[in-house]
């Protein structure tokens, strides 16, 4: 069974381990070299490798990676981007 997005973010290693990864076996990209973030979560620029197109990654920041209630939130949102296509939605 594949892991999901917050099993693996909240194993994630520590910055000095991180750079140029590949996610899920799918998504390639440069931890070292985000394009923002907010209170809860860190976004990077990533490549869908199955795709062949840009995509942005959005990890929860540590401490939010092991609370439920933050995961739940995190799943929630991915749940309803999912769904969403326009131009300007990363």
């Amino acid at each position: 069974m594949e892991a999901t997005a917050e099993q693996r973010s909240a194993d994630a290693p520590d910055r000095e381990e991180r750079a140029a990864s590949v996610v899920a076996g799918r998504y390639a990209v440069d931890l070292d070299s985000p394009l923002g973030g907010g209170g809860m979560a860190h976004v990077y620029r990533g490549r869908d490798l199955r795709a062949r197109r840009e995509v942005a990654l959005k990890t929860l920041r540590a401490e939010y990676r092991r609370d439920p209630e933050s995961r739940a939130r995190f799943r929630q949102e991915a749940r309803v981007m999912a769904f969403l296509s326009h131009p300007n939605i990363a």
